[in-house]
């Protein structure tokens, strides 16, 4: 008989190589590629269009596998936010509450005052009531613009 054939083994040499490292290969290999058709078109007709195809390929897989991550990491940034933002409504719910019943407090305190000052004044003893009424107003005003914000 004849010889048998030789077995035929090719080298991936890219396979040996972590993610990242595989990734920064392939973008360089690509740029290349690119730089070298762009100089001249021709060559592309004259190069092993199943080991170009195999690169182009790769190409996009790895382009679809970094798209995939920063899709992942993109919604996990927007969970995160929106987490946070629920809690900072929240927050902003209490504190909105919190200042809506201290308002209210002033209020009543406020005409509590208004009271005792008309009644002071009937007696004479203004001035003292008239001092304590100015100060709640100030509060008041304050409370209201707290809330606005």
């Amino acid at each position: 008989g004849t010889p048998p054939e030789p077995t035929v083994e090719f080298y991936e040499p890219l396979s040996y190589l972590d993610q990242p490292t595989y990734s920064l290969v392939l973008a360089v290999v690509e740029e290349k590629v690119k730089a070298v058709f762009a100089y001249d078109p021709t060559l592309r007709e004259g190069v092993n269009q199943v080991a170009l195809q195999k690169l182009e390929d790769a190409q996009l897989r790895e382009r679809l596998r970094s798209y995939e991550v920063m899709n992942k990491t993109l919604r996990e940034q927007l969970s995160q936010k929106a987490s946070e933002l629920s809690t900072l409504r929240s927050e902003l719910d209490s504190v909105t509450f919190s200042l809506s019943q201290e308002l209210s407090a002033q209020h009543t305190e406020l005409a509590s005052l208004r009271t005792a000052r008309d009644v002071a004044g009937a007696e004479g003893q203004v001035g003292g009531v008239n001092l304590v009424l100015e100060q709640r107003d100030r509060t008041i005003v304050e409370l209201q613009r707290r809330l606005r914000e």
